[in-house]
């Protein structure tokens, strides 16, 4: 038995063993490494992965008026174990003013120092306000006098501090400085009073002096100033817009005024916000990686202020939890630290002003408190008091300086505020001074959750309790900086990771080295659906499943199942999806199933339907982001009309689909989902903008879906992924765009002053239409839809019901006209076989085919692409501000060239009427009930090949500009008998770069890499109906189906 008095030695180092080259893994593990590179011995034999070694910077002098001995310079460049203690604060002063003359720079200064960034830097600022405010003068030209003599004084004002290095606190008997800081106000004020919007640049520049030289908190002047200048200015949200867009520079100004609005509140009790939440709807989203705060953490500090205000405590704990998940606990990435200091002290506030809770056990909020403060604590001492960074930490400290009341956290507190009045240029000389309003606050509820049995599920406390706190870390700690990942892409790839967390395990892919290339026969032949849900989701036509719901064969919750789960299984195969809404469509199909079962009545044509949705359309509580990175987390109110249609029929939404950016290109690709892939061959894409619609429903992931048209968006997809979609007249379907009503997007972003009328965005307006696998899908959509007579809850959709007779094939024979070249560019031969063999299929089944004129067609694309491309890009780069995000390449997107004038518009509009007059003329003339056309120019793209493809729509935008009806129809595939270069293809001279790109790039000449690459894949038709035609694309595409033996 051992002895009493012997004590087991504890596991890891030995006591006083030297910690400080150890690999990070070692060290936080707390276990001897042994310093073996590149991979250490006791990681390698633990199994995990061992994440090297900090790379130390030296930090050296070149004063030589300095004499440092060698124990200085050794004390200087090693690893500090020093901790401020409250009492030494005076030695600690000196201390650190000692330390800070012997560095004068460091080693690859380019790595630490943060120049660039405006917001935290006098140089950069002034440079910034040098730049934009002459720009703003080139671009509004001369500003008022006042305004003009107010920013003559500030530039002045801020050139002195920059150059002469001097402060006001620090000079403050120098008269001159003092006498040029009084002609600034005194200046700035008259602007103001002169109501010059210009003077904006003024006030900002005076608040950004006072923010780090003036007393601390102290900046309500400013702010209210802000906030008169612009609420005299911009009456409406759509002037604040404009302003934006006119006055370079505004918007990242305004948005640094609305940082110092948030913070004058938090700092100072009793006052108010200036700024709405409308008008923090502008705040520049790159502006949050300057101070290096997330977006949603300064959200959530507006909510906090927004309950002091009123008085109205609110319920924060979902805030708080996303706050804990997303902590990036990156230690070798500055802007990481930064990002989680900020989260650490929103919590932390949140926590001191959120619902009180009596109940709250006191032991452990005292150690939550302690460990939030313990990690920014660690950040601060990890972050050199050199960098721009460590300005921003003031925030983080004075909300732990409020609440904590730790030793060590107040001592690391005051040692900032000394630190920062000891710099070469001293910053928040008043800052230890401070005392935010959110003391003394009681603890909110959220404790509550995290303590329980919910929380500690998804370890809420873990999250801020898995730092290893017993590290001190030294005053200049040695830090590499990485490339850092913009705060978009982060918020995408969170967006993504939410997404995929709402895919049922048991429905997710087993791991695989290489994804199968065709994911519609991988469904098929897999094990992966069972027989009932394959058999299911193989039904294409909506009559037939619709009749098994209402007879009982089947319910809507069998029926949903089946779709989602092979949604899913697409969606991780293919990236078809978007919003994934399987939970409420769940509740929804066990109401219907429940309304069934008790009343033995169907709630409508369409009861228990799965039907998908194109991401551009509203459903109430989801996301309709276009693509774009800045709509995120921005959940539609209310369904738009077809939607709250759809449901009163008793359809079933469930899921969302994938688009490009901007809905504007003929594949599917954004920042947001990333590339949507053909559900045939992985190697291709599916088409778009509606391409998300087309591969969940080509891979038979839904029988039934909604895209929209402003130009082949609903007929390109659908020919490319071997589907039937009806892109109807305006008006026959209800689409917020097509009646000129502001959509989802208006509620967060607005045009420009040239785009100020709504009713102009669009004088070709898109267009709603179904897609789906069955030309009886498309019927059965369309019958029951208008018989729910949608214009009484639409005035802009015509209150047109549906002709079923005029949708049947006619006893007498059609009158058809067929084209394969419009004259602009030349389609590949497979397309142009497929239009040619389907007007000799309808002639030879008696109907009468006769050749249509196209020559005109250029002209009237040469007018579509002039209106759609009239606001010069605003819009698209509006959405780009918002969120920082790049254009991607090769959209239909206008530039500033392109920019029509609202008197320009209003000729192109007259023009439309006319065209659209003189067309119906002689479509009336020439008696026909359809014109059989293709649909596009190419058989296969691969992914991004768009953007080098000089796209070409004409086919199809045509039909839009002319507000015809029109109906993609599959016909075929391709083989090596219509893939054969024909000889108007082998002597054709390309015309144009489109032309030229779809001749090179056929893959019967050769170019592309794998000859074989469209083999298999879909070739279809377009079948013009006429205005209104719907009915009559639907006759005419069953003539086909009849002709063609199916």
């Amino acid at each position: 038995m051992a002895s009493q008095g012997i004590v087991k030695q504890a596991r890891g180092k030995p006591r006083g063993f030297r910690r400080d080259r150890d690999c990070l893994t070692c060290k936080s593990r707390d276990v001897k490494c042994d310093l073996n590179r590149p991979t250490c011995t006791p990681c390698l034999q633990a199994g995990v992965v061992c994440r090297g070694y900090r790379n130390k910077i030296k930090w050296t002098t070149t004063a030589t008026t300095v004499a440092t001995t060698s124990r200085e310079s050794s004390r200087l460049n090693k690893t500090s174990r020093w901790q401020p203690k409250a009492s030494d604060n005076a030695t600690n002063l000196s201390l650190i003013r000692q330390e800070l003359c012997l560095i004068e720079r460091p080693l690859h200064v380019e790595d630490l120092y943060n120049d660039t960034n405006w917001a935290t830097h006098h140089e950069m600022f002034l440079d910034f306000f040098e730049s934009k405010f002459e720009n703003a003068i080139d671009s509004l030209g001369p500003s008022s006098p006042p305004a003009r003599a107010s920013l003559t004084s500030v530039w002045k004002l801020m050139q002195q501090r920059v150059r002469h290095d001097r402060c006001l606190l620090a000079d403050g008997q120098d008269v001159e400085y003092l006498t040029l800081r009084l002609d600034a106000l005194r200046g700035v004020g008259n602007a103001i009073k002169d109501g010059d919007i210009m003077a904006i640049f003024g006030v900002v520049t005076l608040g950004f002096l006072d923010v780090y030289e003036g007393p601390f908190g102290d900046w309500q002047g400013h702010v209210s100033g802000a906030e008169a200048l612009v609420k005299h200015c911009c009456t409406t949200n759509l002037d604040l817009e404009t302003c934006c867009h006119q006055i370079p520079g505004f918007r990242q100004l305004l948005s640094l005024i609305m940082w110092y609005d948030l913070w004058n509140v938090l700092l100072n009790k009793g006052r108010t916000l200036f700024f709405t939440d409308q008008q923090r709807c502008i705040m520049d989203p790159e502006f949050f990686g300057l101070v290096d705060c997330p977006m949603d953490t300064f959200h959530l500090f507006i909510k906090i202020v927004r309950g002091m205000e009123t008085g109205e405590l609110p319920d924060l704990q979902v805030e708080i939890s996303n706050q804990l998940l997303l902590l990036t606990k990156d230690d070798s990435n500055l802007s990481s630290m930064m990002r989680d200091a900020w989260r650490y002290s929103a919590v932390m506030a949140a926590f001191a002003t959120g619902k009180r809770n009596q109940q709250a056990p006191h032991a452990p909020m005292e150690q939550l408190i302690k460990t939030l403060g313990d990690n920014i604590c660690r950040i601060t001492w990890s972050i050199s008091p050199l960098t721009g960074r460590y300005r921003m930490l003031s925030g983080p400290l004075a909300v732990l300086g409020a609440i904590s009341r730790n030793p060590w956290h107040m001592q690391t507190v005051e040692m900032y505020w000394n630190v920062c009045d000891s710099l070469a240029r001293p910053i928040y000389p008043d800052g230890r001074h401070v005392r935010p309003c959110i003391y003394g606050k009681v603890i909110c509820n959220a404790l509550s959750y995290c303590l329980s049995a919910e929380g500690q599920e998804r370890g809420t406390l873990g999250q801020i309790g898995s730092y290893n706190l017993q590290v001190s870390v030294p005053l200049v700690t040695n830090i590499m900086t990485p490339a850092e990942t913009p705060e978009w892409k982060q918020i995408a790839r969170n967006k993504r990771a939410d997404q995929q967390q709402l895919i049922p395990k048991e429905w997710r892919l087993p791991s695989m080295e290489h994804l199968p290339k065709n994911a519609l026969a991988y469904i098929r032949e897999s094990s992966i659906l069972t027989p009932e849900e394959l058999s299911i989701t193989e039904i294409t036509d909506a009559r037939h499943l619709l009749n098994k719901i209402a007879t009982g064969g089947l319910t809507a919750v069998q029926v949903l199942r089946a779709f989602c789960k092979r949604a899913a299984i697409a969606q991780q195969l293919v990236g078809c999806c978007t919003e994934l809404m399987f939970d409420e469509a769940l509740e929804r199909a066990v109401l219907l199933d429940n309304h069934l079962a008790t009343t033995g009545r169907v709630i409508g044509p369409l009861h228990g339907l799965p039907i998908s949705f194109k991401d551009n359309i509203d459903v109430k509580g989801y996301d309709t982001t276009w693509g774009w990175v800045g709509l995120i987390d921005k959940p539609a109110p209310a369904d738009c009309v077809t939607v709250e249609v759809l449901k009163s029929l008793g359809a079933v939404p469930f899921v969302k689909t994938n688009v490009p950016q901007t809905i504007m290109m003929s594949d599917s690709y954004n920042h947001v989902f990333k590339q949507t892939l053909h559900s045939w061959n992985r190697e291709l894409v599916s088409g778009g903008s509606s391409g998300g619609e087309s591969s969940l429903i080509g891979g038979r992931g839904s029988i039934l879906g909604i895209g929209t048209d402003t130009g082949g968006s609903i007929r390109i997809p659908s020919i490319v992924q071997g589907l039937y979609g009806l892109c109807p007249s305006v008006g026959r379907i209800a689409f917020d765009d097509s009646g000129y009503v502001g959509s989802l997007r208006d509620i967060y972003i607005r045009p420009n002053a040239d785009d100020i009328f709504r009713n102009r965005r669009y004088i070709a307006p898109p267009v709603s239409g179904p897609m789906a696998s069955s030309l009886a899908t498309i019927e059965t959509f369309m019958e029951a839809y208008l018989g729910a007579e949608p214009w009484k809850k639409d005035p802009t959709t015509v209150p047109l019901p549906w002709n079923n007779t005029l949708a049947q094939v006619p006893s007498r024979p059609l009158r058809i006209a067929y084209y394969t070249d419009d004259g602009v560019v030349l389609p590949q031969p497979p397309i142009r076989r497929a239009v040619e063999t389907v007007a000799q299929k309808l002639k030879e089944a008696g109907h009468h085919v006769t050749i249509w004129d196209s020559s005109n067609h250029g002209q009237l694309m040469d007018y579509w692409t002039k209106t759609t491309l009239a606001d010069g890009g605003s819009l698209a780069k509006s959405y780009c501000d918002m969120s920082g995000e790049p254009l991607i390449q090769g959209l239909i997107v206008g530039s500033e060239s392109d920019r029509l004038s609202i008197a320009e518009m209003e000729q192109m509009a007259e023009l439309r009427i006319k065209t659209q007059k003189e067309y119906l003329r002689r479509w009336n003339d020439s008696e026909i009930d359809a014109l059989i056309t293709p649909a596009l120019t190419f058989t296969g793209l691969r992914p991004r090949e768009w953007v080098q493809s000089h796209a070409w729509v004409g086919y199809t935008a045509v039909w839009n500009w002319l507000g015809f009806a029109s109906l993609a129809v599959p016909v075929t595939t391709i083989d090596a008998d219509n893939s054969a270069p024909d000889t108007e293809w082998a002597a054709h001279v390309p015309r144009n770069p489109s032309d030229q790109y779809s001749w090179e790039h056929s893959d019967m000449q050769g170019a592309l890499d794998d000859p074989e690459l469209a083999s298999g894949m879909p070739v279809g038709v377009l079948v013009v109906g006429g205005r209104f035609g719907e009915e009559k694309t639907i006759s005419v595409a069953k003539a086909i189906d009849k002709a063609l033996g199916r």
